[in-house]
């Protein structure tokens, strides 16, 4: 009998990214399962036919012999966690798998969708894990819910070979997030929108097994440019490109600022948080007047009342200096710019050509960053 062993925290981890990937209500049972396949090595691969992911695990011992199986993903996370050392699996025929003391049925692999394979694969860059990580939560938040712009549902990921740069954007068409990695090494130029689903998983991946690059390839031609392929060391993510056309993200970044403020982040947040729940649930706003040297903030909702706070110590980043500025921006979107900027960035600058232009927003010391805002046009 074949027995395969392996460590209980990496199988964990393991099969907890692949929960993310089983369906878990699909019209075709046989996605709820893992594939195992066991030679010297564990590997498990899952997929709901749009993202696949595969993890190689070593094993500290496995007898002679290779088997795969099928099993039922929540079912064997379930034992794998109650496990109180090290997981063995043992195939005991040709319906059921031994894993610790508990018995699983097993489902012939030959039914299980082949893991799907990029034709005429290159890579496009390599990264840092925790740089990509930092990259993805950076834009991600403003990706469309909304499949009527289809492109804007996932991540741009725009690679060039001479700049020697990764850009990650995303927009819902209300704003734009825009984060530009220089730390990395690219050697094809590239353009493409990843569903959002997919950069999860290797977030999640970056997370479970740190310390290593993550490398992303794709099709070398542009007919076969729909897939793209994650490498994360023992893991990957396979996943379906985005069809469609990304917006000109440089040219809507604004230009030529007439009014630029620089804002402590915790006291902005502090104010938006304090404000936020007067703001009705139709039209999410709050007015923003900045004069002299102070930032008063207000939301007012017809059912709900009136909110005010103020920021103090506004300093000017601009020649001009105006007597008083007012623009109406939706609060929400402010907070999700300023939960995601990382510790040690204490001043926001905010960039104003007008009341009614796009707002840019980055940090005083972050310039790898850009969040762009379109203000409203209602009155309290």
């Amino acid at each position: 009998m074949s027995t395969t062993i392996v460590d209980r925290k990496e199988m964990t981890a393991a099969l907890k990214i692949m929960g993310k990937i089983t369906p878990k209500k699909c019209r075709i049972p046989i996605l709820s399962n893992v594939k195992i396949q066991a030679n010297g090595k564990l590997e498990l691969s899952a997929t709901d036919l749009e993202c696949s992911a595969r993890i190689t695990l070593p094993v500290s011992a496995s007898s002679a012999g290779e088997w795969s199986a099928l099993l039922n993903q929540d079912s064997l996370s379930r034992i794998v966690k109650a496990s109180k050392g090290e997981v063995t699996l043992s195939p005991l025929d040709d319906v059921s798998v031994q894993v610790d003391g508990g018995k699983l049925s097993r489902t012939a692999p030959e039914d299980f969708p082949v893991y799907p394979v990029i034709d005429k694969e290159h890579k496009i860059a390599i990264l840092p894990g925790s740089i990509f990580a930092e990259a993805f939560q950076r834009t991600e938040f403003c990706a469309s819910s909304e499949v009527v712009r289809y492109a804007l549902t996932g991540v741009l990921i725009d690679a060039g070979k001479d700049s020697q740069a990764v850009n990650f954007v995303a927009s819902d068409g209300k704003r734009l997030a825009w984060h530009c990695v220089t730390s990395c090494v690219v050697d094809h130029s590239a353009r493409v929108i990843v569903p959002v689903r997919a950069l999860e998983r290797v977030q999640d991946i970056v997370k479970a097994f740190p310390g290593y690059d993550v490398s992303i390839y794709t099709g070398a031609e542009e007919s076969t440019r729909t897939m793209v392929r994650f490498q994360c060391g023992p893991a990957e993510v396979t996943s379906r490109l985005i069809e469609g056309t990304f917006p000109d993200y440089v040219a809507v970044l604004p230009t030529a600022p007439k009014f630029v403020f620089n804002i402590n982040k915790q006291a902005l947040i502090d104010a938006l948080k304090q404000v936020t729940p007067f703001a009705p649930e139709k039209d999410r706003a709050v007015e923003m007047i900045f004069k002299d040297g102070v930032l008063d903030l207000r939301c007012k909702g017809a059912d709900i009342g009136e909110g005010k706070a103020s920021v103090q110590g506004v300093e000017y980043g601009s020649m001009i200096y105006p007597k008083a500025f007012k623009v109406m921006l939706n609060p929400e979107y402010i907070l999700d710019y300023l939960e995601v900027t990382p510790e040690g960035f204490d001043v926001v600058k905010a960039s104003f050509k007008g009341d009614g232009d796009a707002t840019r927003w980055t940090t005083t010391s972050d310039t790898g960053n850009t969040y762009v805002l379109m203000p409203l046009t209602i009155t309290l």
